[in-house]
């Protein structure tokens, strides 16, 4: 019987969570421990996850860097007021793995990888004896979705990706939609992509030629660098094993005073207020995680 995993890009989570609706207690930003808890049980009661891990990012890989060193940089320089908003963000990042740590459910953070690579490796592990859902709004992803055991989850449009809704949206197979990404480029991570290609020509391309062996192209400087920096990479088997970060063992029973524990600590009155509903989901995974 194949096994529901169930795998959430924590950064993509945690920046979703912070200063939606910023909150302080005992002098400390709160939100996305708040938020995240939210929507970590929101996502383990809507997919019922056998296995459960959260995903980090653990720095800019070298292998992008080193081909082009403006990768995910960009270049307008902070105020202090950013900089002290980046630095409380990365205290309530680090709140929140511990957290989720204490939840009982594992997580995978290694350095110098970046998350979308550690999923890909998961999903390379995983896809033939488990059903995957991966919730994140990254679209690098979308390329997974070529295996018909990986769905994603985009989480603000609520829809749920498969191989078949990506080919009726897109005309074209989702083994190609990395070749996608390096024709129209990506802002968020400073890729410019093929000059004069915007998403409407880059789809024809695709439809047209779904080998992308055209001379033009594989010829072409920028498609190559994009897409070479584009392209998932696979984390030596050695490095994911030094990443992982399993979660904390304990009964069933104990969850309501983990989570007590932990609203205490943050002063969520709003989920002490409802503590038997909140824990439901979390308890349910417990048990199932400790009779595997």
């Amino acid at each position: 019987m194949n096994k529901n995993v169930l795998i959430i890009d924590g950064n993509n989570l945690g920046w979703r969570a912070y200063g939606r609706v910023p909150l302080t207690f005992n002098g400390k930003r709160t939100e996305v421990v708040f938020i995240g808890l939210r929507m970590l049980r929101f996502y383990m009661e809507e997919f019922d996850p056998d296995k459960c891990v959260v995903v980090w990012d653990g720095g800019l890989d070298k292998q992008r860097t080193n081909i082009f060193p403006d990768y995910k940089q960009h270049r307008r320089e902070r105020t202090k007021e950013e900089n002290d908003e980046r630095i409380a963000f990365h205290i309530q990042m680090k709140n929140f793995q511990n957290v989720i740590h204490q939840l009982g459910i594992n997580q995978y953070q290694c350095k110098g990888r970046e998350a979308d690579d550690i999923i890909y490796t998961l999903v390379k592990k995983e896809a033939s004896q488990s059903s995957i859902t991966i919730v994140s709004t990254d679209t690098d992803m979308l390329t997974l979705v070529s295996n018909s055991n990986v769905n994603i989850y985009s989480p603000i449009k609520k829809e749920l990706i498969n191989c078949k809704n990506f080919i009726e949206k897109f005309k074209f197979s989702p083994i190609l939609y990395i070749a996608y990404k390096a024709l129209v480029g990506d802002k968020s991570d400073n890729i410019s992509g093929v000059k004069g290609i915007g998403p409407v020509k880059a789809q024809k391309i695709l439809i047209e030629t779904p080998t992308m062996l055209t001379d033009e192209l594989l010829e072409n400087k920028e498609f190559l660098l994009s897409y070479s920096l584009i392209m998932l990479i696979q984390v030596p088997e050695e490095e994911l094993n030094a990443g992982f970060i399993e979660g904390e063992k304990f009964t069933k029973m104990q969850m309501t005073e983990k989570i007590i524990s932990i609203c205490n600590d943050f002063g969520f009155q709003e989920i002490l207020d409802r503590m038997s509903s909140f824990c439901g989901t979390f308890e349910h995974y417990i048990a199932k995680r400790n009779e595997t």
